[in-house]
């Protein structure tokens, strides 16, 4: 009966048991993240936190009665002429689809690099035909779709 019990191996020294991955796994085999690639996923993880905190601020801002947060939800969703709870509801959404993004942006999951270049390329289409043509947003956009297909190696 001496070492059923014991899971040790016969050197005496403790080994931890391997993963079988998971988010806690280290994966070494991974190519390093690039800085770009880190701070856009900084950046959308950053703004879809607003979005969910101002969707969750304007949907519970009659209820709770507090002017405060009735003028942050206010101050937050500046870019809305009259918040509803439908459009608070599509702001949550947007803040968890950018929140998912994020996340994968960050694990360089190549589903959110292709969501990100679709976005992206969409937001250039609109910047031409649309609003401001060769302006600083759609050079910067196009910078930034630019330097993803570049790095789209990084990407597994």
């Amino acid at each position: 009966m001496a070492g059923s019990l014991s899971s040790a191996p016969a050197s005496g020294a403790y080994e931890p048991a391997p993963r079988a991955g998971g988010a806690a796994s280290l994966d070494l085999d991974a190519p390093p993240r690039p800085w770009g690639v880190g701070i856009l996923a900084f950046v959308v993880g950053v703004g879809g936190f607003l979005g969910l905190l101002t969707a969750t601020l304007i949907l519970l801002a009659p209820y709770i009665g507090d002017p405060g947060v009735s003028a942050l939800a206010a101050l937050l969703s500046g870019y809305l002429d009259y918040p509803t709870p439908a459009g608070a509801f599509g702001l949550f959404l947007a803040g968890v689809v950018a929140m998912s993004v994020s996340g994968g942006l960050w694990r360089q999951e190549r589903w959110s690099l292709y969501v990100t270049l679709g976005l992206l390329f969409l937001l250039e289409t609109v910047f031409f035909f649309g609003y401001v043509p060769f302006s600083y947003a759609f050079f910067g956009v196009l910078f930034l779709f630019i330097y993803l297909l570049a790095e789209r190696a990084h990407f597994r």
